[in-house]
């Protein structure tokens, strides 16, 4: 899982250089692991797939993940990830 979310904020400094901040919640719970990353990075949603993408590690993700949500709010990229904590 660490490796997901190094790779996410990895994408979001490569893509924008100068990124501003990020926050990054990350909550256990019994059931689901809850993963949040705002960033003030140009619009990224990484649900939407795209030809010729060279970030690997989202479709890897894609298929990790039991749901991803995303929306640009106020400015900002906003996506949480969930995945079934086992």
């Amino acid at each position: 899982m660490d490796l997901y979310i190094e790779e996410m904020l990895a994408n979001i400094v490569k893509t924008n250089g100068d990124v501003g901040t990020m926050d990054i919640l990350i909550k256990i719970q019994s059931e689901q692991i809850l993963i949040s990353i705002k960033d003030q990075g140009v619009e990224f949603n990484p649900t939407v797939e795209r030809d010729g993408c060279e970030y690997d590690h989202i479709k890897i993700l894609l298929s990790v993940a039991d749901k991803i949500d995303y929306a640009r709010v106020l400015g900002l990229n906003s996506t949480v990830i969930t995945i079934k904590n086992f």
